[in-house]
């Protein structure tokens, strides 16, 4: 059955709960989009809604409509009101434009990374067969933590989580993105997670936070609850002394056979 408008509010004000209450929202940080289909939300007259330019063209994503949150929205607020801090955007037939139809009251417009999301919710729709429809971003303390004291990349950062705990391979067989620190909102940023994500479903922004893709929102905040949680018992680890155990090359091969995964083999060598 389809979710109804009303259903998929309650669910992404919980989803945002959650995200505020671990403290991953400070303020109004944190954002995050769900592509919906066109009839399951109370249509408004667009007259007046103006076409305003993304940035970018994305054509795969065109004339399609996503529930993203407000600019300046705190997500601790999103279930109180949520016709403020979120709204529904319709993209023009070229994918280069966009519209606001529902939401953002008090003038307000969508998230400043709206540029990232949709260009993420572009190659999702793509890449695997269009399953994956929620982009979430957060700012979690470990992984930003660990960006600070270890020299990352896509390999270490994936190895270093393959290697702390048995679920990280389960949940995270593709691995996790590292991005160097970018502007924030820019379009460097929205380019680097949308190729990430041709890949993965879930990136690391350093100095920033994570940014996962699902096809719910109750499976993207749980890869984003899997990094940050194996972070912390990593940085936990290290700080009582020397790592010293680590799960092993065969014990992976062993979990990978078991539950029929297919890890990144080029990560999965450097190990």
């Amino acid at each position: 059955m389809k979710e109804d408008f009303g259903t998929l509010l309650n669910h992404v004000g919980k989803t945002a709960d959650e995200i505020s209450l671990r403290g991953w929202a400070e303020a109004n940080a944190g954002n995050l989009s769900v592509r919906i289909d066109a009839d399951i939300f109370p249509q408004k007259s667009p007259a007046n809604h103006r076409w305003q330019d993304i940035g970018s063209a994305l054509p795969d994503i065109a004339g399609d409509f996503f529930l993203v949150s407000a600019a300046g929205a705190y997500l601790k607020n999103f279930q109180q009101a949520p016709a403020r801090c979120l709204c529904v955007i319709q993209l023009d037939s070229t994918g280069s434009k966009f519209r606001v139809i529902w939401g953002c009251d008090n003038g307000g417009s969508p998230t400043s990374e709206l540029i990232t999301h949709l260009a993420a919710q572009s190659t999702k729709k793509m890449v695997p067969e269009g399953k994956d429809k929620v982009v979430i971003h957060c700012h979690c303390p470990n992984i930003t933590a660990l960006g600070c004291i270890e020299n990352l990349d896509t390999a270490a950062l994936t190895r270093l989580l393959w290697q702390t705990h048995t679920e990280c391979l389960i949940m995270l067989p593709d691995g996790v993105e590292f991005i160097p620190c970018l502007l924030p909102g820019s379009a460097d940023l929205a380019q680097a997670t949308a190729k990430a994500f041709e890949k993965r479903n879930a990136a690391f922004w350093q100095h920033h936070g994570l940014i996962a893709a699902g096809p719910s929102l109750e499976q993207t905040l749980a890869i984003i609850q899997i990094i940050e949680k194996n972070c912390g018992i990593y940085l936990q680890a290290k700080a009582a002394g020397k790592i010293i155990n680590k799960i092993s090359k065969q014990q992976l091969l062993d979990i990978a056979e078991h539950f029929n995964l297919n890890p990144d083999k080029e990560i999965f060598s450097q190990i």
